[in-house]
């Protein structure tokens, strides 16, 4: 997690002000993945170290902060009995499981997707040992080849 502070933006130390300043900060190890205000996202990318953001406020707004693990890229070499047909991943580290969809076009590659190359992959994900299942439906029942194992560092 992390924390979120409101305060008066011009300092005073009343409740009642014209502008609010929203600090946020995250935990180490943690990111910040939104801040939103009346459902309107007010980050334009995700953020790694304290955020400030100024606003205007009434008494019904509605403000949500979200944090998440920070992920790193990994690049590892899966082998064509892996890649072949496989359209999803799941990642799995004890409790926590990630899927994935497949993309083969690097531009449309994002955290959210696996970019296969070839025989390589290229993932997001937190630091830790990952073990990589590949499937061929979206039921996750359909495996390609044996699973593969991946160590994320920074």
């Amino acid at each position: 997690g992390g924390n979120a502070v409101i305060e008066c933006a011009s300092g005073n130390k009343g409740i009642i002000c014209e502008n609010y300043r929203l600090k946020v900060t995250p935990d180490a190890g943690v990111r910040i993945s939104s801040v939103k205000i009346n459902g309107v996202d007010k980050l334009t990318e995700k953020k790694d170290e304290e955020t400030v953001i100024t606003f205007t406020a009434t008494a019904s707004d509605r403000i949500e902060v979200t944090f998440e693990k920070v992920v790193y890229s990994v690049t590892a070499e899966a082998g064509r009995s892996r890649t072949d047909g496989a359209k999803y991943v799941k990642a799995v580290m004890g409790n926590e499981v990630r899927t994935f969809a497949v993309v083969v076009d690097e531009s449309k590659f994002t955290e959210d997707g696996v970019l296969v190359n070839g025989n390589s992959i290229t993932v997001w994900l937190p630091e830790g040992e990952w073990t990589l299942s590949f499937y061929s439906d979206i039921a996750m029942t359909k495996q390609c080849g044996s699973d593969l194992k991946v160590t994320v560092t920074k």
